[in-house]
């Protein structure tokens, strides 16, 4: 009868110490929200090449940089898409995509440390830059760090 206590005793203590030990392992999980943001967020991203419906127009996007905070991205020779300064925000918890300005919707290809591939879709007819520089279609924007 004693042992059967000793073993009954020894499997409640391994028991508790095995609970204690994974339940101190947890995993620090970053939320897709809080990873993009941070990329996003941690530095100055200069404009590679840019593609309007497949063709090459970076010519129009020369010295473009951006640079996210939390609620803000500004940019440097913006042009009539980007401005100076606008508002931004994830449409949803997968951090896929932003709203520009609270109305254009912009697309996430691949975002890394180094690199960010955006796509939008730009349908509207400004003033600002003359009619060359407002080149409306599909946008693909390559920024690198």
């Amino acid at each position: 009868m004693k042992m059967i206590k000793n073993i009954l005793a020894i499997q409640f203590v391994l028991g508790v110490f095995t609970t204690i030990v994974f339940s101190s392992c947890k995993t620090d999980e970053v939320s897709p929200t809080e990873r993009n943001r941070n990329l996003l967020k941690s530095g100055t991203w200069s404009v590679s090449y840019v593609k309007v419906d497949g063709v090459d127009r970076s010519d129009l996007f020369k010295g473009l940089k951006l640079t996210f905070s939390d609620q803000e991205v500004t940019a440097e020779n913006g042009g009539p898409i980007w401005g100076t300064t606008l508002s931004w925000l994830f449409t949803d918890n997968t951090a896929r995509e932003f709203t520009l300005g609270s109305v254009q919707v912009v697309s996430i290809n691949e975002l890394t440390s180094s690199s960010l591939n955006i796509t939008l879709i730009w349908d509207k007819t400004t003033l600002d830059g003359g009619r060359l520089q407002s080149v409306e279609g599909l946008h693909e924007f390559q920024f690198v760090k």
